[in-house]
């Protein structure tokens, strides 16, 4: 004991965190094991920096290459109601889309940013003793930042879904999500799924994301395949074929990777993630009032993502039920 702080990996040391904390964070991750949340919704905080090696771009006169860099950054506070059925999340996100491109005038970004501002509002409600509805609700800021903001940088993002614990290692959901992730607003059916066990775990998030992994001690191995993006509002010039100035006023970002992952318990707190493989689609539409909408297809190229995350181990929610 430090001054009311605690050295805890299950060993006292390695880690410190605030005693109060764990406990507060092991009790919400055992409400959302009851409730049968898929395992990606423990990540309390984190950061990553994903590369996208050269790639060409189609459909373009000129030889034009991209290359792109990503930053993400979140934390979420859980709160458990006096209820014990009721959970509220409150969280803030970041991201940052960096693309490279030479001497582009094209396509009209010009090296500039995308950025991603988001607040998140969930809530976690047993509604039976198998069953929970999850709503989730999350404004965010989607934007170049190059311009005085207005309405038109922000989009509305949630979903609602129902999720059935059939047993400890078994839970699946479905309901209905409006986002961005694939390049603009849209309102999709959503499928939930998950299957763990002592060796392996199985997670389906539909449309996001599809992983599998299986433990080795304090390794994870696996495969991910998933899929972001979003509609930024951007206010750049562009020439024309013509070579007549033109204004980009929004850019649509989608790209859908898989490769192999890999997980490195570093404390019963902190993950060390590596990512990497190959897009499998990469989308950019251009959109202005003078020219329309105009695709862009990017060839596929390799990826590497490297991020560190707190999500607390099994060992520390078994141990707390206990």
């Amino acid at each position: 004991m430090r001054g009311g702080w605690i050295i805890y990996d299950g060993r006292h040391k390695n880690s410190i965190i605030p005693s109060y904390f764990i406990k507060k964070l092991v009790f919400v991750l055992i409400v959302f094991c009851h409730s049968g949340l898929h395992a990606q919704d423990t990540k309390l905080a984190g950061f990553s920096y994903c590369k996208f090696t050269d790639a060409k771009i189609h459909d373009i006169p000129q030889d034009l290459k991209v290359r792109l860099d990503e930053y993400r950054f979140f934390f979420n506070i859980p709160k458990v109601l006096k209820n014990e059925k009721t959970t509220l999340i409150n969280g803030l996100h970041y991201s940052m889309v960096k693309p490279i491109i030479g001497n582009d005038t094209i396509i009209g970004l010009n090296r500039e940013s995308l950025h991603i501002v988001g607040y998140r509002f969930i809530v976690l409600q047993k509604i039976q003793k198998k069953w929970a509805a999850i709503v989730y609700i999350n404004p965010i800021l989607s934007s170049s930042l190059n311009d005085p903001l207005s309405s038109k940088d922000f989009i509305f993002n949630g979903s609602v879904q129902l999720v059935k614990k059939v047993s400890e290692g078994l839970a699946y959901g479905f309901g209905i999500a409006r986002n961005a992730r694939l390049g603009e607003p849209l309102y999709l059916p959503t499928l939930m799924f998950r299957k763990t066990s002592k060796k392996s775990k199985l997670n389906i998030l539909l449309p996001n994301m599809i992983s599998y992994e299986r433990f080795y001690g304090k390794f994870a191995l696996g495969i991910k395949a998933e899929v972001s993006g979003s509609l930024y509002r951007v206010n750049s010039t562009r020439i024309n074929a013509q070579n007549e100035p033109q204004t980009l006023e929004k850019l649509s970002y989608f790209r859908a990777v898989i490769g192999p992952k890999i997980e490195y318990k570093i404390t019963e707190l902190i993950r060390l993630e590596v990512f990497g493989g190959t897009t499998v689609a990469r989308r950019v539409d251009a959109l202005g009032d003078e020219f329309g909408t105009e695709s862009y297809n990017v060839v596929n190229s390799p990826f590497f993502q490297i991020g560190l995350f707190v999500v607390p181990s099994e060992k520390m929610k078994n141990k707390k039920s206990k």
